[in-house]
């Protein structure tokens, strides 16, 4: 196995609370274009990303890609995207 060199070029989130008037996809594609802003690329420029988040999947029934929804509209859509769960237990 070859390794080779990745980079986090830039990095974004949305403010914590709740959000009750907001969908995940607007609120991932406010942090998308923050972190894509702060990276200075375009949405061509990425080859892949980490969707991570505690609790999409409960409250959307959506549990097997829910990334890949939340990132439709971003730009992001056709690359390879992991999701992860970013809950801890107690």
């Amino acid at each position: 196995m070859s390794l080779r060199e990745v980079a986090v070029t830039g990095i974004a989130t949305t403010p914590f609370g709740k959000h009750l008037d907001r969908s995940l996809g607007s609120l991932a594609a406010e942090a998308v274009a923050a972190a894509l802003d702060d990276a200075d690329l375009t949405p061509r420029d990425v080859q892949s990303a980490v969707f991570s988040n505690a609790a999409a999947g409960v409250l959307s029934g959506q549990e097997m890609i829910r990334g890949q929804v939340a990132l439709k509209d971003t730009g992001l859509a056709g690359i390879p995207i992991l999701n992860t769960e970013n809950a801890r237990q107690s």
